[in-house]
């Protein structure tokens, strides 16, 4: 039983991370948000609020896009949109607040 609570913990889901970063943005900023999951490549989600939108792909942490994502990433980054890709809460909060501003 020792060695079961010394182990560690697994990462979060993507879909844990995306729930957790979706509500923390309604409840503090009021940014409302969409989930892009109908296309193959398509970032998770989009963020937007007071004229701005920002495109969000969640990943477990220290994971990359695949092929077809970055693809599509750069596809939207040349239309002149914001496309991140957030591994963690923290660096999500920041990203937040740097777009939308400490409203």
């Amino acid at each position: 039983m020792d060695s079961v609570s010394n182990q560690k913990r697994p990462s979060p889901r993507e879909a844990d991370l995306q729930t957790k970063c979706r509500t923390w943005a309604k409840t503090s900023y009021g940014i409302d948000s969409l989930k892009l999951t109908n296309k193959v490549g398509v970032p998770d989600c989009l963020f937007y609020h007071a004229g701005r939108m920002l495109f969000v792909e969640f990943k477990i942490l220290g994971r990359s896009s695949r092929p077809i994502q970055t693809f599509i990433q750069k596809q939207i980054a040349e239309q002149g949109f914001r496309v991140e890709v957030i591994d963690e809460i923290l660096k999500f909060k920041e990203l937040i607040k740097e777009v939308f501003g400490e409203t």
